[in-house]
């Protein structure tokens, strides 16, 4: 404050300050000898650029004095960057949008750990229109938080978002074709469309599930640029090619320039016997419109999980890389059971024909084939009801905030692009960067396997619970009867002492003494998650979907009798 009065007092009182204000003024009687209407005029913008000048030199020197421009956050203990948290979350809970967002964003800066802050953040840019934003918040928020509860329930939300997203980036994409025909693409960059099945209809949509597993295996070689299924297909879909997800010679190179990638891959899946496959491979440069490569391969049905991966090396060998070379995940078979793949792949394909509940009981059925199926369990995380294709933005907003975030969570600042909140957000996709008008997975995942998941707790049989709602002391009781096959679950269930759900069916999985169930009656659906310690599972049930939404409360339950389990 000492700086801005010595200097605000020695350019008032100096000799340049006078001088001008008396030649100007001179000069203007001179002009208009008479008080005139210009006179006055010309005064008072002698006034108004001296006072303006009079402000650049305060703020200046303010600036120098460190009073302006300062991080009033700056410095705050742990205690007081809590209170800042709190203070935002408060602001957001009683509708005061902009200081709730105010306060956030600066909570952000300092306290960059908090969790609940990219939440919060999320669901205000999502109500400001600004979808984009949401989504990058999102993603933070469940990289910090990857396992919880409330991000298995964000991830099926930020899938909507993310087809919109792809949705509006193809037709924005498309109307700027002209705009894109002269825009080199690196050459390190790549789309995989689902390879054509021109063998028999049993087959059916197994070209999908192979080219989602070529774009996992393809997103972990370092320097690569996937883009990822969902936004190939909005594409295809804004080009009129339909659900089929299917690129060929003449559309290879429209498709590379709109994705603004300099390789397309695709091809073609035939059965030559009844118990042989052969899969053929093409990838094209869309810039030159040609052939840069090409492969066939064949083999028994039940090696499958072997060509896909002859199929991946082939493309990568093609783009000038050694895959020998490569990170020892991109060589580990996503499963290698074919029932498996056949309902993943057949998931996928419901799931861009909107038809979501479908497709959920379809990766559920991959992962009863194969519970270490890593890409259906991410695409069953990750795919929403189809109950939400009827969500508004409203509705989102007002369902997500209904799973509320502790205003105290805090978790790892750390933001990595392999992390698990990234590679789920895409249904069978990579990790998603954005890249342009076009989401792109991005290369360079680790070398080393992660370690094996214990072995899951057995929790087949009859089971007697109870739940209680804390905040108005309701309460009731939940009988289950659980089938087991390995990590899968599947049964039904009764509940009582609630308007919402009464009996319905159950499926969910098993990883060590993690359970989650959900719940599904009619249009309601909830979800328990807990532990199990035998005979008892204690945890928290939540309504997700249905007139409840977003009601919780405790449950536990008591085992009455177990059954056998299928391993």
């Amino acid at each position: 404050m000492a700086v801005q009065q010595f200097v605000a007092s020695a350019f008032m009182q100096s000799t340049l300050f006078r001088t001008a204000s008396t030649n100007f003024n001179d000069r203007i009687a001179l002009m208009y000898p008479y008080d005139s209407g210009s006179s006055l005029l010309c005064r008072r913008w002698l006034k108004l650029g001296f006072s303006a000048l009079m402000g650049l030199f305060l703020l200046l020197s303010a600036a120098a004095d460190g009073t302006v421009f300062a991080n009033p956050t700056a410095g705050l203990s742990n205690k007081e960057k809590k209170e800042l948290v709190e203070r935002g979350v408060g602001q957001y809970t009683q509708k005061d949008i902009d200081g709730a967002k105010n306060t956030l964003e600066q909570a952000q800066a300092v306290f960059p750990e908090n969790f609940a802050v990219p939440f919060y953040l999320g669901l205000i840019y999502l109500q400001e229109g600004r979808r984009e934003d949401a989504i990058t918040q999102w993603r933070r928020y469940l990289e910090m938080d990857p396992r919880s509860q409330n991000a298995r329930e964000l991830r099926k939300t930020l899938t909507l978002l993310l087809r919109e997203e792809a949705r509006a980036n193809a037709r924005e994409a498309v109307a700027r074709e002209a705009a894109l025909a002269g825009v080199e693409a690196d050459s390190d960059t790549i789309a995989v469309s689902a390879f054509s099945n021109i063998g028999s209809i049993h087959l059916g949509p197994l070209g999908k599930g192979l080219a989602a597993m070529l774009v996992t295996d393809l997103a972990k070689v370092p320097g690569l640029q996937v883009v990822d299924r969902m936004a190939l297909q909005a594409l295809l879909e804004e080009l009129r090619l339909g659900t089929s997800g299917l690129v060929d010679r003449t559309t290879a190179p429209q498709v590379g320039r709109l994705l603004k990638v300099r390789r397309v891959a695709t091809g073609s899946l035939s059965d030559v016997e009844e118990t042989q496959l052969q899969i053929a491979s093409v990838l094209f440069d869309a810039e030159r419109n040609a052939d840069i490569g090409g492969q066939d391969v064949e083999g028994d049905l039940d090696s499958f999980f072997v060509l896909q991966k002859q199929i991946a090396c082939g493309i990568i060998t093609a783009m000038g890389k050694n895959c020998d070379s490569v990170p020892g995940a991109f060589h580990k078979p996503h499963t290698t059971s074919w029932p498996a793949f056949v309902s993943f792949s057949k998931g996928l394909d419901q799931f861009d024909n909107n038809q979501y509940d479908e497709a959920r009981a379809s990766f559920q059925e991959a992962l009863q084939q194969d519970p270490d199926f890593e890409l259906a369990r991410q695409a069953l995380d990750t795919t929403p009801t189809s109950a939400m294709l009827l969500w508004n933005t409203s509705q989102i907003v007002s369902n997500t905030a209904a799973i509320g975030v502790t205003p105290s969570a805090a978790g790892s600042s750390t933001i990595s692009a392999g992390g698990l909140g990234a590679t789920t957000f895409l249904v069978a996709g990579g990790v998603v960067l954005t890249a342009g008008a076009v989401a792109l997975a991005a290369g360079g995942g680790s070398s080393s396997d992660p370690p094996p998941a214990p072995p899951p707790a057995s929790i087949a049989g009859d089971w007697a619970g109870a739940w209680i709602d804390p905040e108005d002391n309701t309460r009731g009781d939940i009988a289950l009867n659980l089938i087991q096959n390995q990590q899968a679950v599947s049964g039904t269930m009764s509940i009582s002492g609630t308007s919402c759900a009464s009996s319905g069916t159950v499926s969910g999985t098993v990883s060590g003494d993690r359970v989650l169930l959900e719940f599904a009656s009619g249009p309601d659906a909830a979800r328990f998650e807990g532990t199990y310690t035998r005979p008892t599972m204690n945890g928290t049930l939540r309504f997700v979907s249905g007139n409840c939404a977003g009601q919780a409360g405790d449950a536990a339950f008591q085992l009455l009798s177990s059954a056998d389990v299928s391993w």
